[in-house]
């Protein structure tokens, strides 16, 4: 492992990363605070509002209001190496409340286009440059590249764990795709809460975990 470190095939500066190896695979789980990453929910019952220092991400519709809430995440990949092959990933969300009536799909989409953590919202993606269509869909996102059931009754900070498609997010260190979009595949009185990255609690904030090979290449 120090020889991985030694030749910067594994990262070693950032503080959010928590680094193993086994064999040739290198396992890492990023868990960072809002310093370190972006992530914000986007309303549809407030428009233009900016949610990028709140400590949960909503998803789903809250029936009472009949507002629809999607979550974007981005995780900082820089300390990782740039040809790095994923075998396997999962992001794991912890549980500030269940206000769903129903059980329900949530999707992972890729974002293919940037966005800015301190302005996002429903109608625009960065200050006042618009969505191409609001709420984060249209072709800001591709094709989901995960899923996961969730019951109706989930407990308070229990774990949701999507598996992700490795190869998508070997293009998010590439830099071709620009972090996740949460969303229900029903958004209909169906409305989670999760703690973001700036949750006072460390353990309870958004997770993504690789197992990849370094393939011989640099973190830059």
């Amino acid at each position: 492992m120090l020889l991985l470190l030694a030749a910067g095939l594994i990262p070693a500066a950032l503080p959010a990363y928590d680094v193993h190896a086994q064999d040739d695979l290198i396992i890492v789980d990023i868990q960072p605070d809002g310093t370190s990453m972006a992530d914000a929910m986007i309303n549809s019952a407030s428009q233009f509002t900016n949610y990028g220092t709140a400590t949960t991400l909503d998803v789903g519709e809250l029936n009472s209001t009949a507002a629809v809430r999607r979550s974007l995440l981005k995780f900082d990949l820089s300390g990782l190496p740039y040809d790095l092959i994923v075998a396997s990933a999962t992001l794991t969300m912890t549980i500030s409340a269940d206000n769903s009536d129903n059980a329900r799909i949530m999707q992972a989409y890729p974002l293919l286009i940037t966005w800015d953590e301190a302005s996002v919202s429903w109608k625009n993606r960065s200050g006042a440059t618009g969505w191409n269509v609001e709420g984060a869909s249209g072709t800001a996102q591709g094709a989901s590249i995960g899923s996961v059931s969730l019951a109706n009754n989930l407990a308070v900070d229990s774990t949701v764990t999507i598996t992700l498609d490795p190869a998508a997010v070997q293009e998010m260190r590439r830099g071709d795709f620009f972090g996740f979009k949460l969303q229900m595949e029903t958004e209909n009185n169906d409305a989670y809460v999760f703690y973001s990255s700036d949750s006072a609690t460390a353990s309870k904030r958004p997770k993504l975990t690789l197992e990849y090979y370094p393939d011989g290449g640099d973190a830059d």
